[in-house]
């Protein structure tokens, strides 16, 4: 059987990405792993403008819906839901071959709910071609064979309820006052 999916080779969440060149080259501004805010900070706060950048491996992928979820940790093994961007575009990938792509997606905002620890993780979804162009509800989703994806060890405490989106990354980030301010 052929492996069908995808495999998050390097993200990174930053402030702004360029990609220039035939061969991609990038330039990543605003990286921090701390998000400082100011001690009179009221939330919910909107954090604006942040951009994904994502390298993947395709295997026999196709197009290639992206989700990317937001959730603090409310206290051990409790999390919330605090933001949910699907990116318009599919992605495009080969259906006979594995490619090595990268490519930056667009977070146009994040809801930050209070200081602590914030998890962002990456989904996929494969659909079909001729349903990339259709409504979001009527589309049916193609079924990957989620192997590529050994690292994820079981579901996630928050994994999407809606069927077909696959694994692919997670990271995570503190919010708080005392934080350094490298991503203001």
């Amino acid at each position: 059987m052929s492996r069908h999916g995808i495999v998050v080779h390097h993200w990174i969440l930053a402030k702004t990405v360029s990609m220039f060149g035939t061969v991609p080259e990038s330039n990543i501004l605003g990286v921090a792993y701390e998000y400082s805010v100011p001690l009179d900070t009221e939330f919910p706060k909107e954090r604006r403008g942040a951009v994904m950048l994502l390298r993947v491996g395709a295997h026999s992928a196709g197009v290639t819906e992206v989700l990317i979820q937001v959730h603090r940790q409310l206290r051990p093994n409790v999390w919330e839901l605090t933001t949910s961007v699907s990116d318009p575009r599919p992605l495009v990938f080969p259906q006979d071959r594995t490619v090595v792509f990268a490519t930056s997606i667009r977070v146009p905002h994040m809801q930050l709910t209070g200081e602590g620890l914030y998890a962002v993780t990456v989904y996929f979804r494969a659909i079909s071609p001729e349903e990339s162009d259709e409504d979001q509800n009527e589309k049916t989703v193609s079924e990957w064979d989620d192997s590529a994806n050994d690292e994820a060890a079981g579901p996630l405490p928050w994994d999407p309820e809606e069927p077909g989106w696959v694994f692919g990354a997670v990271d995570s980030f503190g919010c708080s006052p005392f934080a350094c301010a490298l991503a203001r």
